[in-house]
């Protein structure tokens, strides 16, 4: 492993510990049940084998729902929000985490060595997915704190989102176009949370 993937697996497995308990982390993925083969999916996947469960199961249903005469993608655009799972994080002295899914495109870049084939969607349109993502993310965390199972407010207070930075350009997407999305939705607006960067704790 690159001595730079290797402080940067270090860092990530370091700054997960340092998540207050019901901190979200955020991933952008495809939808063939995989987390990116890099050091933040392996690092996330040993961390939070239940989650990555989940996320395969959604991935498995919406396959078999499929129709290959109609392949239309229902999950592209959207966030599945998965509530902490338990198990995850015993080995490594985790606290509940919950992850935030945001489905991007079929098939994501080479670096991530994705077994499975099918097309990537243009810079564009992945980029047009993410900010659909990130919209149902922020009313699914306003819909999970107007329930009560958080000590989070619907504006974003006490709310930490833990967010996958390099994880966007595995989908040939500027890290800087989809900062300025998050910008735009939840940190220049009337919300109250906090945003961590991967590798790069504390701040956006």
């Amino acid at each position: 492993m690159p001595l730079k993937d290797a402080l940067l697996g270090f860092k990530i497995q370091r700054e997960l510990r340092l998540l207050p308990p019901h901190s979200v982390i955020m991933l952008y993925t495809t939808y063939k049940g995989e987390w990116c083969n890099g050091v933040l999916g392996k690092r996330f996947r040993e961390a939070l084998p239940a989650a990555y469960d989940c996320f395969q199961d959604i991935c498995t249903v919406h396959n078999a729902q499929m129709n290959p005469d109609n392949m239309v993608d229902r999950l592209a655009g959207t966030c599945h929000l998965i509530p902490p799972q338990p198990g995850d994080g015993s080995n490594s002295r985790l606290p509940p985490l919950y992850v935030a899914c945001i489905f991007v495109s079929p098939k994501d870049g080479p670096r991530c060595e994705i077994t499975n084939s099918g097309p990537r969607n243009k810079p564009a349109e992945s980029l047009r997915q993410i900010g659909f993502g990130l919209a149902q993310m922020k009313d699914l965390l306003d819909q999970e704190a107007a329930a009560g199972r958080t000590n989070w407010s619907s504006s974003g207070r006490n709310m930490l989102v833990y967010a996958e930075g390099p994880n966007s350009t595995d989908f040939d997407v500027q890290s800087a176009q989809v900062s300025s999305m998050i910008r735009h939705r939840f940190i220049d607006g009337p919300w109250e949370g906090t945003w961590w960067k991967t590798g790069r704790v504390p701040g956006w």
